[in-house]
């Protein structure tokens, strides 16, 4: 959803990808969905440490940073 026209984004087993798209919109979306596909933990964890909640996967010992993210407004 959201391409003009077919993308495609390949795994080698070195991990290397290669993306094909037909317009360089398409192909940033197809890129950014392979950055997402390759790092959803950390993308996953540096928005719990900017939305303050990191506590709430790893227990109370990260309830000061969570305090200070909320106090910096990182979300």
């Amino acid at each position: 959803p959201g391409l003009s026209a077919d993308a495609s984004v390949a795994w080698a087993d070195s991990g290397r990808v290669t993306v094909e798209a037909a317009t360089p919109t398409d192909l940033a979306t197809a890129l950014g969905y392979a950055h997402a596909a390759d790092h959803a933990w950390p993308m996953a964890w540096l928005r719990e440490i900017a939305l303050g909640t990191a506590s709430g996967w790893l227990g109370d010992s990260l309830r000061a940073a969570d305090l200070h993210a909320r106090r910096l407004g990182l979300d």
